[in-house]
């Protein structure tokens, strides 16, 4: 093989080198992961609350992690009752336009009870109870936010060339100056 043509060949085995590797970058930046986002809110077991018989009380509240605003989340919320019973007093989580309720959370002395649904997340995350008939409330609780966060990618624009593929084709004029100053190969 002449030297011009082992330039050549080298050369586009080079080309294939550099094209293979910006094709493997693009692959890595296209390729995303998700994970989880989330946080909690609690109050005590000792919380009372007192009002007209179905009116709504501000627990706790508070503000959403920014990363955690306009994804859809699925809320758990868990109502803690105590030595007391208050029937028909409800829990409500609410965020953004929507809520989630635990309904008759002080049904039964010592009872936990727990639901659980989807909100979009406002700035603000607040829990409330909506008195039962006797306008009473005596418990605690907590509430699990867990959103996905949306993976972003970034789509490769073109697959990398296969080896079969590739042909180098060399301009006139530089297969010219390869054969008239073979010794000029840099």
């Amino acid at each position: 093989m002449t030297r011009s043509r082992r330039h050549l060949v080298s050369g586009g085995f080079g080309l294939l080198a550099v094209a293979l590797a910006l094709g493997g970058s693009v692959a890595a930046v296209g390729a995303a992961q998700s994970t989880p986002s989330s946080t909690s809110i609690s109050f005590p077991l000792t919380t009372i609350v007192t009002g007209d018989p179905g009116t709504t009380h501000e627990v706790t509240s508070a503000d959403v992690p920014a990363a955690m605003v306009g994804q859809r989340c699925s809320v758990t919320a868990t109502a803690d009752n105590n030595g007391s019973v208050h029937p028909q007093s409800d829990l409500v989580v609410a965020s953004g336009s929507g809520n989630v309720t635990v309904p008759d959370v002080e049904a039964t002395e010592g009872a936990t009870t727990t639901a659980s649904g989807t909100l979009t997340l406002g700035p603000t995350v607040t829990v409330s109870v909506r008195l039962g008939p006797d306008g009473q409330f005596s418990g605690g609780g907590s509430v699990d936010l867990v959103c996905e966060v949306v993976p972003v990618t970034v789509p490769a624009t073109q697959p990398p060339p296969a080896v079969a593929d590739l042909t180098v084709t060399q301009p006139a004029e530089v297969m010219a100056a390869v054969v008239v100053a073979p010794s000029l190969t840099g």
